[in-house]
Parts: structure tokens; sequence; C-alpha cells
């Protein structure tokens, strides 16, 4: 978004590629101009989830509409042996609000919230390259 938060994860690899970003001296994205939205919110949010209790951990998600990820009809598993929910949260939510609610959750490990992670967005668009500067990193 406008402010250099990003939802990723959708391959269900977010635990990792935040623990990589945060280790990162640098972390620039590389995007094409359909990834680039005024307020998050289009995609689902994707958390990672321990399957033990995970039917608790949904119930306690239930405002955020979860919706288990399923490959071949049983729960996706993450390369850390996990579930992903994906959260149907809608245009413009609080991202910030909706990061500590769901860290603050039992159950809940990460989540696809990559929040002013980033110092610089490199945008492929049908007229060149645009590229974007984060001030506040």
């Amino acid at each position: 978004d406008l402010e250099f938060n990003a939802i990723k994860g959708g391959g269900g690899a977010l635990f990792r590629e935040k623990m990589v970003a945060s280790l990162a001296k640098e972390v620039i994205w590389v995007v094409d101009e359909s990834k680039v939205v005024q307020k998050l919110g289009k995609f689902h949010l994707p958390v990672e989830i321990l399957p033990f209790g995970y039917i608790q951990t949904m119930k306690r998600l239930q405002d955020f509409n979860p919706v288990l990820r399923l490959q071949d009809n049983k729960p996706f598993i993450t390369d850390n042996g996990h579930y992903i929910l994906d959260l149907h949260l809608g245009v413009g939510f609080n991202v910030l609000n909706v990061q500590k609610t769901l860290l603050n959750t039992i159950g809940v490990l990460e989540t696809g919230l990559f929040i002013n992670m980033c110092k610089r967005v490199i945008v492929g668009t049908n007229e060149g390259v645009k590229v974007f500067e984060n001030n506040l990193k």
C-alpha cells in the first residue's frame, strides 16, 4: 500500500519470508502494477497457525472470516508443518490493530502482514519501471 505495508504468503511461506526479511540489511520488493493498492484488503490475509487446536484458533478469529486453506481436500501444510488460515478482511482494514490482535491470539504463529519492512519498491508498468523509496525506513 502507500505506507509500504504488504500482504505476502500466498504460497504459504510467510513465516520464512518474514524471517529472511527481518534479517536482511535492506528489503526491496519487485512487483507489477497490479500489486500496488491504496489500501490493503483486496486479497486475503494468510495467517500461519498451529495444527494443534486449529478449530479453536479459527473460532477465536471468527470475526476475521477465516477459511482453512486446503490442498487436495486436506489442510495445506506450510514448510514448517503448520496450517494456513486465509482471512477475508475487506479493503481498508486497520493494519496495526489486526496485526496486534492476531499475534496476541493463541495458536497464531505469524501473519502475512509485512508492515513497513521494505526500503524500496520497484514496480513494472506498461510505461516502464517506477521506483518508490520508503523514507521512513
